[in-house]
């Protein structure tokens, strides 16, 4: 069963207004911008990913604010789609399943 089914059908029971706090593409974690910005830049990143970068995911690599908050599941699903999930680092892998 894919993650995304597992999630419909944990979130089936919930109270309405407890959903969105409980749905993995609306909770926002801190996360290391510099490491992902380093990350994103290197030439066998780039040459991986077919088209273009978000503009969510860009926008937060070039942030100056030292605390950014961004849909994890934003990530997850950019990094697992480009198919480079293998090769990022460790700290934005764990900054991306931590609990705040």
């Amino acid at each position: 069963m894919s993650y995304y089914k597992e999630i419909e059908q944990l979130l089936a029971g919930v109270h309405p207004e407890v959903k969105d706090l409980l749905d993995p593409a609306k909770q926002k974690r801190r996360f290391p911008k510099t490491e992902l910005a380093g990350f994103l830049k290197k030439k066998k990143i780039r040459a991986k990913i077919n088209g273009e970068i978000p503009e969510a995911i860009t926008k937060l690599a070039k942030s100056k604010e030292d605390r950014v908050l961004v849909p994890t599941e934003t990530l997850r699903t950019f990094f697992t789609d480009q198919d480079i999930w293998d090769l990022v680092p460790d700290r934005i892998r764990k900054a991306l399943f931590s609990q705040q």
